[in-house]
């Protein structure tokens, strides 16, 4: 993992976007785990503390998610 982390950080492929970006944001949690949410893109507080779904996205997954019948 700590390979495919160091390769993240390191990848130009998108120009423009590496070069502003503050962070990168990847998952957290157990690995291997049963049930996976993929973000489209980091917003601004993603990419301000570098990790995914703390902002209004995160505030909405969590809602959704917790209100299951």
């Amino acid at each position: 993992m700590a390979d495919l982390i160091e390769r993240i950080r390191a990848c130009d492929k998108c120009p423009g976007l590496c070069e502003d970006r503050k962070n990168i944001v990847l998952g957290e949690g157990p690995v291997p785990c049963n049930i996976v949410f993929l973000g489209e893109a980091p917003g601004a507080e993603e990419e301000r503390t570098g990790r995914p779904f703390v902002g209004a996205s995160g505030t909405l997954l969590r809602t959704l998610t917790s209100s299951a019948p």
